[in-house]
């Protein structure tokens, strides 16, 4: 145990070395020699950071900037409403050409009040800011097979005034903007454009601007104060195009109903026609008018609901193909209405079909779906829906279940399948016995085109099928029993008749209990 003196005398060496250290560091540790020693003053809790000294940990206040608006909260106002930073930054925009303005397609109005308000600077940069994203924007809709907005250029341009005029101070958007939007949804509405495209370009143009605006300020604005001022101009550039959007939609919703309904219509005409055979119009005029490049690769869907057929399932349908077509890596839909429970739909780009099979999407309550394989150009836009069309005909013929048939999965039973009643006899013959319905000799048919598929294999029978290695050895043995034949050899017409009996189901299957003989229950 230490003496006393130890005991009194530690304190008062660790009080002496803590009076020591703050004298040599009154700067850093927040003391002012000796004299004041320990006394500490309360301080606002700000944040805590470590002494450089590797001694004292403390609460410091954050260096202080004469006039310097917080960092924190949204951007402190002016009197005139204009952010302190914004407004800096906006004094450095210039145009890099001299005619900046003369080519200008927004409405005059509008170009006036931004030079009114920002200056010729400002809307000169804005404008040539808006011709880069516009060629931007159409590279990137020629890559993906996206149709262009009709009259993009000149709402790229729109909104870059805004832009500008948002970030100066303007709260709500001139009546000038209003007009632009209400003319970008007529032409959209007339041409049977989606608001989708509308709210991408609004989307792309928003981050053009935003990289345009930092980039601005990474070169003009000082290290310190870039974090603040790159936060002004994301929250303001994002309440602008926030305004606008909403102007989008309610502008989108005020056009009547004859109005945005007009245009699908006609799509629908134009592409009844082109899959008829009848005259094609000129690539650029039938892209513009049905939205949709006809040109490239496409994929083709025919969705149905025969469980519950009603009114509701126009859009049930829809969202299904742009749910399955985006699955497949579509850039572009078109859609066109099939009778009051059908549906057609195309999707171009890169799309691949075995998207769908290799990882099909969760089926839809009630919906049926045929996917046809890839397709290039008009001819390649009608082969797809044909097939697709067959295998619509072979779903409904089957009576199958909802769910996604592909034209790889049935290609063999479409063009054997091609007369039923052929091919119910050829069924018949082969598989006798195994006709039978109920689940018994289902489970027999199963195991023996799976056993069949993998070469005889019972081991990736069992695997595939999640049974025991000895069920399926089990289960062809009966098999055999009923057939009255091996299956080691002239097994190719047996396996055809169980591919027809799997995809075709009871359109060439007996109907139960109409064999001669009841099959045992395998085990």
């Amino acid at each position: 145990m230490p003496r006393r003196a130890d005991r009194v005398d530690g304190p008062r060496r660790r009080l002496a070395a803590a009076r020591l250290h703050r004298g040599r560091h009154p700067a850093r540790c927040g003391g002012g020699g000796p004299a004041d020693g320990l006394r500490r003053t309360r301080r606002p809790a700000v944040r805590r950071v470590r002494c450089r000294c590797r001694t004292h940990r403390r609460r410091t206040r954050p260096p202080a900037r004469g006039g310097e608006p917080p960092l924190t909260g949204r951007p402190v106002d002016d009197a005139t409403g204009a952010g302190v930073r914004t407004r800096a930054l906006l004094g450095t925009l210039e145009p890099a050409g001299q005619g900046a303005l003369t080519g200008v397609m927004v409405d005059p109005s509008l170009l006036a009040e931004s030079l009114a308000r920002t200056g010729g600077g400002p809307t000169g940069w804005a404008v040539e800011t808006a011709a880069a994203l516009h060629r931007d924007l159409t590279r990137r809709n020629r890559a993906s097979g996206r149709p262009g907005l009709p009259g993009g250029a000149r709402f790229v341009e729109a909104l870059a005034l805004w832009a500008v005029m948002a970030l100066h101070g303007v709260c709500e958007p001139p009546a000038a903007l209003t007009g632009e939007i209400d003319r970008v949804a007529g032409e959209c509405a007339q041409t049977g454009t989606s608001p989708d495209a509308v709210l991408t370009c609004l989307r792309t143009a928003h981050a053009g601007l935003s990289s345009a605006f930092f980039g601005r300020c990474t070169e003009t604005v000082g290290a310190v104060d870039q974090p603040a001022v790159m936060r002004e101009l994301s929250v303001r550039l994002f309440d602008a195009v926030e305004a606008v959007a909403s102007l989008v939609a309610e502008r989108w919703t005020a056009l009547p109903a004859e109005r945005l309904n007009e245009p699908r219509a006609r799509s629908a005409a134009l592409v009844r026609s082109v899959l008829a055979g009848g005259p094609v119009p000129p690539a650029a005029s039938l892209t513009a008018r049905l939205g949709y490049d006809l040109g490239g690769r496409h994929i083709a869907l025919v969705l149905w609901c025969r469980e519950h057929p009603g009114t509701g399932c126009a859009t049930t349908l829809e969202g299904r193909a742009r749910a399955l077509l985006e699955r497949a890596g579509s850039s572009s839909v078109l859609v066109v209405p099939s009778g009051p429970c059908g549906l057609w739909a195309w999707g171009g780009g890169a799309v691949d079909d075995r998207a769908l099979r290799e990882a099909p999407a969760p089926h839809a309550a009630g919906v049926h779906t045929a996917v046809s394989l890839p397709g290039r150009g008009v001819p390649g836009f009608r082969e797809a829906h044909e097939q697709a069309r067959a295998v619509e005909r072979l779903a409904r013929a089957a009576g199958t279940a909802p769910a996604v048939h592909d034209y790889t999965s049935v290609e063999l039973a479409l063009l054997l399948g091609a007369d039923l009643g052929r091919a119910a006899e050829f069924v018949a013959r082969e598989l006798g016995p195994l006709t039978a319905g109920g689940a018994a000799v289902s489970a027999l048919r199963t195991t023996v085109k799976s056993y069949l598929d993998h070469e005889r294999s019972l081991s990736t029978a069992s695997r595939e099928l999640h049974v025991a290695r000895n069920t399926v050895a089990y289960r062809v043995k009966k098999a055999e029993v009923l057939l009255g034949r091996s299956l080691r050899t002239e097994h190719l017409r047996l396996h055809v008749a169980l591919q027809l009996a799997e995809t075709l189901g009871t359109a060439v299957l007996a109907a139960p209990g109409a064999a001669e003989r009841p099959a045992p229950r395998p085990r």
